[in-house]
């Protein structure tokens, strides 16, 4: 089965068990991408791993396999640095010269 038809048939399978089967998939998919993004920015952990299979098993950067509960664990820990992290983005001024084929551009 091809990876479009499958992902077609999950997005129908979860707008009829969210009642709105008379939406698109794509729309649906739209909707759970916000739903998710809205997670992240709230930094409820709860709610993002709603949208992960409590059997997931993936990798990490370094290519360590990584379990549903080390993922719990690294968000939680992400979440906690985000929320003491204090961002801050100041520029005064800046100059930006570059060259092409061998020549300076005009400032």
């Amino acid at each position: 089965m091809s990876r479009i038809t499958i992902i077609s048939m999950l997005a129908a399978m979860l707008a009829v068990s969210l009642g709105c089967s008379t939406q698109p998939p794509r729309v649906i998919a739209q909707k759970l991408y916000a739903q998710r993004d809205q997670a992240y920015a709230n930094q409820d952990v709860s709610q993002v791993l709603g949208f992960v299979d409590s059997s997931f098993v993936g990798t990490d950067d370094l290519g360590k396999r990584m379990t549903f509960e080390e993922l719990r664990s690294k968000l939680e820990q992400w979440f906690a640095e985000v929320r003491r992290m204090k961002l801050e983005n100041n520029v005064t001024g800046c100059k930006v010269r570059g060259w092409s084929h061998g020549r300076p551009l005009r400032e």
